[in-house]
């Protein structure tokens, strides 16, 4: 028995996985997520256990949509499902990486969801592990960025599963060589425009001073051990001193702690108002913290969040500009929006879509049905999420009451913030 399946069988049997599940795998059809598949249609066999390879195609590269479909070929010579996603839109020229890994995960989180599974595999093995750790010391991150990526963590409502994380690549690329299995080769791994890449050229330099993959991962799971204690009071703070309401927004009471403490609260509630898993920079925060401090503090915007002064306490809530495009919906199905509501939907067979209520959807409604603002700013409506049918006809916002007959939207806050 291969020691990464048994990796993968510890990882796998610690979990709450019940008969006749379906696991999903992130496979892109690199070296990696190739080995990790295959591994796991090993354990699925013998388990009872159903999975599914999902492949995101970003379309960032000619070749993109070929090599998707080769992966296909691929999984279908071992009888694996396999589905493919496309990244569709207007693509980003800045923060690129970033930028498609948000919707990566998205996307694969938007399918979990659709199709009640509840773990994710990936593929991030020894080596992600520490590239992570340089990168995140050379933009200067404290005790949160440099903590290890957890073997397991929860994102967009479903659970990522990292086995392999401590295992070095050369494990996965070896097993692919015994199963003599091919694996696509993406050109931007090896182009020093990003990071990352730089990163990992300078990995041998630095393990021959002792900075190997092992010790930067073994320094990162000693970060990881502080930053525990730390969101534990963390923790603390937000439930005593921060009010978070379903429609998104925030009230904060008091920051009467330590600049640490008070840092990581305005991180949380910077991760969970703005719906994401990627916490700010502190470069960014502290400038943040320092400007709540002052005596003349009126407002301040950062990771597409307002915070305003709003009698006596601080006031955060999604920027309208930054929320996320409207998206489709069916009847009978979940789908996560803006990364901090997740939707479900009952209605008579039609087209709908979700997205913000917007400044001109509220003065349409508001007019007609006679709804007063509740929230403590107006702009807090405008990033409502609303269900608009397929003529943009204003159908639900389920947070102001408000509904046609025979629709059962509902709307609840996806997990976030740590």
């Amino acid at each position: 028995m291969h020691h990464l399946y048994k990796k993968l069988a510890e990882s796998l049997n610690a979990l709450k996985i019940q008969d006749n599940m379906t696991i999903a795998v992130a496979c892109s059809g690199g070296s990696d997520s190739m080995a990790l598949t295959l591994l796991a249609q090993e354990w699925a066999k013998t388990a009872g256990i159903k999975i599914v390879a999902l492949t995101v195609d970003h379309g960032l590269r000619t070749t993109s949509a070929a090599e998707t479909k080769q992966v296909g070929k691929w999984l279908k010579k071992y009888a694996i499902a396999h589905h493919i996603m496309c990244w569709k839109g207007k693509k980003p020229t800045r923060n690129i990486q970033e930028e498609a890994r948000k919707a990566r995960y998205q996307l694969l989180a938007a399918y979990c969801a659709e199709h009640n599974i509840t773990y994710l595999l990936v593929a991030h093995h020894l080596e992600d592990q520490a590239e992570t750790f340089l990168l995140r010391l050379a933009r200067g991150s404290g005790v949160d960025g440099l903590s290890a990526m957890a073997s397991t963590n929860e994102l967009y409502g479903i659970t990522l599963v990292r086995p392999f994380i401590a295992s070095p690549k050369s494990d996965l690329l070896h097993y692919l060589k015994m199963r003599k299995q091919k694996y696509i080769h993406d050109p931007s791994n090896e182009n020093s425009v990003y990071d990352r890449v730089k990163m990992r050229k300078l990995m041998p330099q630095l393990a021959e001073v002792g900075l190997t993959a092992e010790r930067l991962a073994k320094t990162a799971a000693l970060m990881a051990q502080a930053r525990t204690h730390l969101e534990e009071e963390t923790d603390r703070v937000v439930k005593t001193a921060c009010q978070i309401f379903p429609e998104g927004y925030a009230l904060l009471h008091s920051l009467d702690v330590s600049d640490e403490i008070a840092l990581r609260v305005l991180a949380r509630l910077l991760m969970i108002i703005g719906g994401t898993d990627v916490r700010p920079r502190l470069s960014d925060l502290q400038r943040l913290y320092e400007a709540i401090k002052s005596p003349s503090f009126k407002g301040a915007t950062l990771n597409g969040c307002i915070f305003s002064a709003h009698k006596g306490n601080i006031l955060i809530f999604r920027e309208p500009n930054a929320v996320a495009p409207p998206i489709a919906i069916k009847s009978g199905k979940e789908a996560p929006w803006d990364s901090r509501f997740m939707i479900s939907l009952l209605a008579p067979r039609a087209s709908f879509t979700i997205g913000a209520l917007t400044q001109e959807g509220w003065l349409a409604i508001a007019r007609k049905h006679k709804i007063c603002n509740p929230y403590p700013n107006k702009k807090i409506l405008y990033g409502l999420p609303t269900l608009r049918d397929g003529k943009g006809k204003i159908i639900a916002v389920p947070h102001l009451g408000f509904s046609a007959k025979n629709i059962l939207c509902t709307i609840t806050t996806a997990k976030a913030g740590r």
